[in-house]
């Protein structure tokens, strides 16, 4: 673990200085959200070197370093954006794996191309035939798994789009003014919490797709990978599904 931990360290103080150049003066208990989100986005970049070539894989990164400077910055809504964004491109991501032709149609006319809607690449999630690239699982305990995580993708994403199209007050920054906008306890509080559910969703999907490859991680990767999940029931239907997490 030593080598994750001066990876670990070395994010963390590579987030306080980019913090620096905006004056940012973090709270004493900063130590532990610096912590959880480098975990987080260390934890994904484990399984990018899993997928071939995968830009949503990269852009999940991407969004969540991002996230990791507008948190503490004071920009709540612009990272609850952000989180929303990771849960699509997870989606995303698992379904372009194996629609190649697909995605490079996309790419080549993005402007004529309908993209899959987000319930149509939830569905493919759902449907996915498990037990055909598994074949030592019981069924009833992957389908206990994947309606676990489909539940708790529908309930975050319901939850950040709320964010997005200004549901209530409670989802408005209502900024007046440049200086109004500075580091808050209480709502980067409420980021690293939904942060920690995004990101157990994440890793939980990818464990799911890539658990052959992640079962041949060195075990200081895994335990970066378990440490990035926070819901205990999710991690004991893992067990069930894998034997193993």
């Amino acid at each position: 673990m030593q080598k994750s931990n001066t990876i670990i360290s070395s994010q963390i103080e590579s987030i306080r200085e980019s913090l620096s150049l905006y004056n940012v003066s973090l709270e004493n208990d900063s130590d532990e959200k610096l912590t959880i989100l480098v975990k987080g986005i260390i934890s994904v970049k484990i399984f990018s070197n899993c997928s071939e070539e995968d830009n949503y894989i990269k852009e999940i990164i991407s969004n969540l370093n991002q996230f990791s400077i507008l948190s503490f910055l004071g920009f709540r809504v612009a990272s609850m954006v952000l989180l929303r964004r990771c849960l699509e491109n997870v989606l995303s991501s698992i379904y372009y794996r194996e629609h190649k032709i697909e995605y490079i149609k996309k790419e080549l006319d993005s402007d004529k191309r309908n993209f899959n809607k987000i319930d149509d690449l939830l569905n493919y999630f759902i449907e996915y035939p498990y037990t055909h690239f598994y074949k030592n699982i019981e069924i009833n305990h992957i389908t206990s798994l994947i309606t676990k995580v489909k539940s708790k993708w529908e309930e975050l994403y319901k939850k950040l789009s709320k964010y997005v199209h200004s549901s209530s007050t409670s989802y408005l920054d209502l900024h007046n003014f440049l200086d109004e906008i500075k580091y808050d306890n209480d709502k980067m509080q409420e980021c690293i919490v939904l942060y920690k559910e995004v990101i157990t969703i994440i890793n939980t999907i990818f464990i799911i797709f890539f658990f052959k490859k992640y079962n041949l991680l060195e075990e200081e990767k895994k335990i970066i990978i378990r440490d990035s999940i926070y819901n205990n029931d999710i991690k004991r239907k893992i067990i069930e599904v894998f034997k193993n997490i």
